[in-house]
């Protein structure tokens, strides 16, 4: 009977806990879709488009972020393309910022993420005439690797891709899987993975919070944009930190290195989040000859 009690009291302790935390996240949820409407940056919460003095290059440059991220991920790079003459698109990803409740992000599925993108890649094609130049960051990074698969952009550059973790990738999507149906969203862990105390300062995510259910569909999503690599003949940029904690260098660095259209860049000091990292500087240079080489 006394083991019965323990294990009993370590239940109910356990239950309230769980309701406790759940009840704070909800709140915590309410609150920062509510405070969403009045927030004073609009690169968190809206597609931008930034049209240059004059258009000197006819293809357009669409930017897409990440997980939790919205298009303040691209601020700075953003409007250093326009300045070069290209109209920028940088589409603000349903179901990833704090526009939408954190308990409905698990509801866009990987086939609805790339039907997404065609359709913005389509409107571009269609307003130039030329295939668009495609940016993705991590999440951002493996939708645009499916649409690059289809031959439906010019070039691709792929700023920490996510195709896994870095550890432990199986163990913890079986792991959220199970904590999803008790817990379905959790605190964020800071602003972002970043190395600069600045630059770590002046980020701001999309969401501080994260969908257990969202993150399953990002690992669907990778699988699908892993097997379609073989498929991509563009030029490819890819820049990417060896010192990743959230995207797997190793894992991107397997499936692009045999590649030979693929330029392939390794940066050391800096984290996941490499537009606002130690090597922030270097990367935006790289990404710009990059898009201006095919038009010199």
């Amino acid at each position: 009977m006394k083991i019965f009690r323990i294990v009993m009291a370590v239940l109910i302790s356990f239950t309230l806990l769980i309701g406790i935390f759940d009840t704070g996240m909800g709140i915590w949820a309410h609150y920062e879709l509510k405070n969403s409407i009045h927030s004073e940056t609009p690169w968190l919460i809206e597609t931008q488009i930034l049209e240059p003095d004059s258009i000197v290059h006819d293809h357009s440059v669409i930017l897409v972020h990440g997980f939790a991220g919205s298009p303040f991920d691209f601020k700075q790079l953003a409007g250093e393309i326009r300045d070069k003459g290209f109209r920028v698109v940088v589409p603000m990803m349903p179901g990833q910022g704090r526009t939408i409740s954190a308990y409905q992000r698990g509801n866009y599925d990987p086939e609805f993420y790339v039907a997404w993108l065609k359709d913005i890649v389509r409107k571009e094609t269609e307003s130039t005439g030329n295939k668009p130049y495609l940016v993705g960051f991590s999440m951002g990074g493996t939708i645009s690797t499916i649409i690059a698969s289809e031959d439906l952009v010019a070039r691709l550059v792929l700023l920490s891709p996510f195709f896994s973790l870095p550890k432990s990738n199986s163990l913890i999507r079986i792991s959220s899987r199970i904590v999803s149906n008790v817990v379905p969203i959790t605190p964020k862990r800071g602003r972002g993975r970043i190395n600069e105390p600045e630059g770590y300062r002046d980020y701001t995510p999309g969401s501080f919070i994260i969908s257990f259910a969202a993150f399953e569909q990002l690992q669907r999503l990778a699988v699908m944009a892993g097997k379609q690599v073989e498929q991509i003949d563009i030029p490819v940029m890819i820049a990417a930190s060896s010192g990743d904690v959230t995207a797997s260098f190793e894992q991107t660095f397997h499936l692009f290195e045999p590649k030979p259209n693929v330029t392939f860049m390794k940066y050391d000091r800096s984290n996941h989040i490499l537009l606002y990292d130690y090597d922030k500087e270097i990367v935006t240079s790289k990404i710009l000859e990059f898009l201006l080489s095919e038009n010199e």
